[in-house]
C-alpha cells in the first residue's frame, strides 16, 4: 500500500525537526566550546615579564639596599658590558661610601663602553674639581657638553672652574647658560650666579669709566 500525500507530508515535517534539532545540538555544543575557552583564557594570567639585573639594583637602591644594589650592578656589567649605565650608578654607590678610587675606575670604565655618557664625563670632571685640578675638570665638562650641550649641571661645574682660574668671561658665559637652563634651579645657586654676574658688570662700567 503506497503512503498517501497526508502520512508523507508527516514525515517530511518529522525529518525537517530532527535535522533542524540536530543543528541545534552542533551550535549549542560549539557555544559551549567557546565560552569554556573564554573562561580559560580568561583565568590564565598573564606571563610575568623577569625583571633584569640593572631594574634589580634600581629597585634595591629605591629601598636603601646598597650592597644588593651593588651585586645586581656587577651581574648587569656581567650580563652587558656595553650598558655604560651599570657602570655610573655602580661608581656612584662606591662614591657614598667613600671608596673614591674605585668609583672613579668604574666612570672611567663607562665613557669607554660609552662615549656620550655625559653624566660618567660630569663625574669624572667633579672628581678633578674636588682635587682643584681645574684643567682637567674643564677637559671633561667640556666632553660632557659635546655629547649633551644643554646639561644644566656642566654649565655650572664649568662656571665654578673658571670661575676658580680667574677666567671671568667664561665664568660668566656659563652662569649665563645655567640660568636659562635652569630657571627653577636652586635659588642658592641662582642668587650666587647673578652675583657674580652683577660683580662682573659693575668692573666693566669701573673699568670704562677709568678709560674715559
Amino acid at each position: 500500500m503506497k503512503p498517501t500525500g497526508g502520512i508523507m507530508a508527516l514525515l517530511g515535517a518529522a525529518m525537517t525537526v530532527a535535522v533542524l534539532g540536530c543543528q541545534n545540538d552542533v551550535k549549542t555544543t560549539a557555544s559551549a566550546a567557546t565560552a569554556t575557552t573564554t573562561t580559560i583564557a580568561e583565568r590564565t594570567p598573564p606571563p610575568v615579564r623577569v625583571k633584569t639585573h640593572f631594574e634589580k639594583a634600581l629597585d634595591y637602591e629605591r629601598h636603601g639596599q646598597a650592597n644588593l644594589a651593588m651585586h645586581e650592578y656587577r651581574l648587569a656589567i656581567r650580563q652587558d658590558r656595553s650598558d655604560s649605565r651599570a657602570y655610573v650608578n655602580l661608581g656612584l654607590l662606591y662614591q657614598k661610601d667613600h671608596q673614591y678610587g674605585r668609583a672613579e675606575r668604574y666612570w672611567q670604565q663607562a665613557v669607554l663602553m660609552n662615549p656620550n655618557d655625559y653624566r660618567a664625563y660630569n663625574l669624572l670632571g667633579n672628581v678633578y674639581k674636588r682635587q682643584e685640578n681645574f684643567d682637567r675638570a674643564i677637559a671633561y665638562y667640556h666632553k660632557a657638553l659635546e655629547a649633551r650641550p644643554t646639561y644644566t649641571e656642566v654649565h655650572w661645574n664649568l662656571a665654578v672652574c673658571y670661575r676658580n682660574l680667574d677666567m671671568k668671561p667664561e665664568a660668566a658665559l656659563h652662569y649665563r647658560r645655567y640660568l636659562e637652563l635652569a630657571p627653577a634651579a636652586n635659588q642658592a645657586d641662582r642668587t650666587a650666579a647673578l652675583e657674580y654676574l652683577r660683580s662682573i658688570r659693575r668692573e666693566s662700567r669701573a673699568v670704562a669709566d677709568g678709560i674715559q
